[in-house]
């Protein structure tokens, strides 16, 4: 388990630009902070940029690997604390439904 915890956070730190952040939550989540994302289009391509890369990194792994990526946008003056509860709720909603792929919560007053 702890392998493939460390080569997941592995993948992400190769993975994400300079100016973003990875941190591992507990247990097999983590929460990747990506500054200047701005639309749901980008926000699509970084989260298909983390699936293909965890994929990738799985072939090589003797252990099967899946990724379920949940996200949504921090709010101008909310507390991070919120704005993780709602991609809890996209990251549920992913695991439930298909897993493997990714789910962005959406509300009206991003």
């Amino acid at each position: 388990g702890n392998d493939v915890l460390k080569k997941v956070a592995n993948i992400l730190l190769h993975t994400i630009r300079t100016k973003d952040a990875v941190c591992r939550m507990g247990g097999d989540e983590f929460i990747v902070l990506c500054a200047g994302v701005r639309s749901e289009q980008e926000a699509q391509k970084v989260a298909e940029r983390i699936i293909k890369a965890i994929r990738a990194g799985a072939e090589s792994s003797p252990y099967w690997i899946g990724i379920s990526v949940g996200g949504t946008y921090v709010k101008q003056d909310e507390t991070l604390e919120n704005a993780i509860e709602r991609a809890d709720k996209a990251l549920y909603h992913i695991k439930k439904t298909t897993k493997n792929g990714y789910s962005l919560y959406k509300d009206e007053t991003v």
